[in-house]
């Protein structure tokens, strides 16, 4: 988990939101896109049969 992002489990099946602020830092920058990218390989290889 990043520090100020807390995302209520309830919440993750809606659309989540977090400060832009925490992505000052270049490091939580670079973990949102590494999360996004994850994110993007787990839609495009899902089984839409």
């Amino acid at each position: 988990m990043m520090k100020g992002v807390d995302i209520p489990e309830g919440k993750l099946e809606r659309r989540p939101s977090f400060r832009l602020s925490v992505l000052e830092e270049s490091r939580k920058r670079e973990l949102l896109a590494e999360t996004l990218a994850w994110f993007r390989g787990c839609w495009e290889g899902r089984d839409v049969a």
